[in-house]
């Protein structure tokens, strides 16, 4: 709990709730696509718990063989998780990279 004191504390109290709201909504987008669809048992495998995005990932292909809105839906929903991170980390890398991080940059 602390460290999310910290962080309403570094943003701005109308930032941090639009972040956290957007979060629930990106949670409550994909619960719902979930039961619409009845993913992943419909789809011929059963993953529950921990561990199960790598699976459901690797199945995903699986969601793209109707077209249907709801299936493409659940399709990038689950990718936009490592989409996600990948952005992140590359956003990361190049503002270390602007920074001046070089030495002798200083001078």
């Amino acid at each position: 709990m602390s460290s999310l004191r910290e962080t309403w504390r570094q943003m701005h109290t109308i930032q941090f709730w639009v972040v956290v709201l957007a979060v629930c909504a990106w949670i409550a987008l994909g619960a719902w696509l979930h039961m619409l669809i009845h993913w992943p048992e419909s789809y011929g495998f059963h993953c529950h718990g921990r561990g199960c995005l790598m699976v459901e990932l690797w199945h995903s292909p699986a969601l793209l063989r109707t077209h249907s809105l709801a299936e493409c839906g659940m399709f990038l929903w689950l990718w936009s998780m490592p989409a996600f991170v990948v952005t992140v980390l590359i956003l990361a890398k190049l503002r270390k990279r602007g920074s001046g991080g070089r030495v002798g940059d200083s001078e």
